[in-house]
């Protein structure tokens, strides 16, 4: 039982230590932006609506103006669209979606874009709420109370029936403004630019110096502020329930790369027995797999949704339980694989995976007789069919587009 608490122990401790290491916090940086607005319902991006001329050459203006800085470096780093709350929320994602996708096509008319990460709010009720609290709306304390609960529900049916409370809240007045003065600036897509300013540090006369070459340090200001997990990767922290339930602790770490795809480790440890019982279990190994997710859901939130891969495994394995026992000092196998990554929290999901493939390798069985393991035979395995089952919990880590609640049409 030590040994079982020892080797949890020391498999949880990443998690935990994730947990303190990978708090969201702020920095100061110069940071540039393009809004462009979008008509209701609409993707297509029309320079002359709204202040979408003007926002474009205030922005190609600063653009070439740091480009032009030999101290700067300047890097796009995201485009995040939105929409109003008008509709369905799951209209209003694939729209936001869409939203973002156009600007990115836009803006590679007049800047470089080598990559960018793509980020579908759907509608934007952090930033109604900020526009609300601002405004001169009726009955202002009822809407945030309403926008809080919409915000907080999970259950897709629950919003959608809070939304029509918020819709015919006071007959309908607080929405008909919201509709009206407010809606308009939530149907947009933003390219956000870092601006990172190079600043030569001269050297102090002194007699104690010893020669300290002169350095290029980053300097980040400006009066915004962009959250530090745009510098970390995609990335998920887990642990297969099903080997754990089996007393099998594990632990696998999975990196996204882009467009869906992304490459991950498992390995597991077991080494159990009781020698009085002949009991034995006892097992280690792991395996190396890529995959690609797809669907809409991954669009939008990496290493989630529908995905399929492939694996390649290895282990050893001692199993006895009283009776005839089984031994491989090396087995291995190689799969397809298929499965669907749930989310059930703002970084957590339960990912469902099944593979079939093919599991080869020697193996001996033993028969226990007293304190002597007697060999009875040596057979080679080969093994086609489900080779990988997975009820995984997983903990999404780094730098991802923010996941919204389903649910809007602009």
């Amino acid at each position: 039982m030590k040994k079982i608490i020892l080797l949890y122990t020391f498999i949880l401790f990443p998690f935990i230590l994730f947990a303190w290491t990978n708090q969201e916090y702020s920095f100061p940086n110069d940071t540039i932006r393009l809004r462009i607005y979008f008509q209701q319902g609409k993707y297509n991006i029309d320079p002359a609506f709204s202040e979408n001329s003007k926002n474009l050459q205030a922005f190609l203006q600063r653009w070439h103006t740091l480009s032009s800085d030999t101290l700067c470096q300047i890097r796009v780093t995201s485009i995040l669209g939105s929409a109003s709350a008008e509709g369905s929320d799951i209209f209003n994602l694939k729209l936001s979606q869409r939203r973002a996708e156009a600007l990115q096509r836009f803006i590679q008319q007049y800047i470089p874009i080598d990559s960018i990460r793509i980020r579908a709010m759907g509608i934007d009720f952090s930033a109604l709420q900020r526009l609300i609290a601002s405004s001169e709306i009726p009955y202002l304390n009822e809407v945030l109370d309403l926008l809080t609960l919409i915000t907080q529900e999970k259950d897709t049916r629950m919003r959608e029936r809070l939304k029509k409370q918020l819709m015919t809240l006071k007959g309908g007045e607080p929405w008909r403004y919201m509709y009206k003065t407010l809606f308009p600036e939530l149907r947009n897509s933003t390219l956000f630019v870092l601006n990172l300013q190079r600043e030569i540090q001269t050297e102090e006369k002194d007699t104690t110096n010893t020669g300290t070459p002169v350095q290029i340090v980053p300097l980040l200001t400006g009066p915004e502020q962009i959250q530090s997990v745009l510098y970390q990767p995609y990335m998920a922290l887990k642990t297969n329930l099903l080997l754990d339930a089996a007393a099998v602790p594990n632990i696998g770490l999975e990196f996204y790369l882009s467009r869906g795809w992304s490459i991950g480790a498992n390995w597991m440890y077991a080494w159990w027995s009781s020698n009085s019982r002949h009991r034995y279990w006892r097992t280690y190994g792991g395996e190396l797999y890529t995959r690609r997710y797809f669907g809409q859901l991954a669009k939008s939130v990496p290493l989630s949704g529908h995905h399929v891969g492939i694996y390649l495994q290895g282990l050893t394995y001692d199993v006895e339980w009283g009776g005839k026992g089984y031994l491989s000092k090396f087995s291995y196998g190689a799969g397809l694989e298929y499965g669907y990554s749930l989310p059930v929290g703002r970084r957590i999901n339960i990912d469902f995976t099944l593979g079939l493939g093919y599991l080869g390798g020697k193996f001996k069985t033993y028969q226990p007789q007293e304190d002597c393991y007697v060999w009875q035979s040596t057979n080679n395995r080969h093994w086609i069919g489900p080779t990988k089952a997975e009820i995984s919990f997983v903990w999404l880590l780094g730098n991802r587009p923010i996941r919204e609640k389903k649910g809007g049409k602009q």
